[in-house]
């Protein structure tokens, strides 16, 4: 006796062969492979869940004000600052991930610290008019920004204990 499985999978016409079935396992096994090496990538992009550094998240944001004090436009300063608040998260641990919009990562980022999201909501709002619109952005604008980003330092002031 031989193996009747063998016997019918050998026979022309009658199921896949062996060879036919090694293949269709070894392209499942690289495809899979390539899907655990992407999340694996994208977890590392992406900053795991938890809160990010308070002292990283207060200089980002100290910086982000400089940045809002130094150039004479205050379009350009609007959209320096908003910018190095970004670069300053990321460096903090708090890079924005992949599906969310402007006002959710900042909002993310900053409330699992204590800030409330209505200072960056203004915030996010005057870099998205600074960026993306034509009318002029005035120094009420930029007043505007200063404010968001001064209620955010104070509060993280609070949690980094530099009150």
């Amino acid at each position: 006796g031989t193996n009747w499985m063998v016997t019918v999978l050998a026979r022309p016409g009658h199921g896949t062969g062996w060879p036919t079935w090694m293949a269709i396992a070894a392209g499942g096994a690289v495809a899979l492979a390539a899907l655990g090496a992407r999340r694996a990538t994208r977890a590392v992009r992406t900053n795991a869940p938890g809160a990010p550094d308070a002292d990283g998240a207060l200089r980002a944001v100290e910086g982000s004000l400089a940045d809002l004090r130094q150039p004479d436009d205050a379009r350009a300063g609007v959209i320096a600052a908003y910018r190095r608040l970004l670069d300053g998260l990321d460096d903090a641990g708090a890079g924005r991930r992949d599906a969310e919009a402007p006002f959710e990562h900042v909002t993310r980022a900053l409330s699992t610290l204590g800030v409330r999201p209505e200072p960056l909501r203004d915030l996010t709002a005057l870099f998205a008019e600074a960026r993306f619109s034509d009318h002029a952005i005035t120094e009420d604008h930029r007043a505007a920004a200063f404010r968001a980003l001064d209620a955010a330092r104070i509060e993280l002031q609070a949690v980094a204990g530099c009150a």
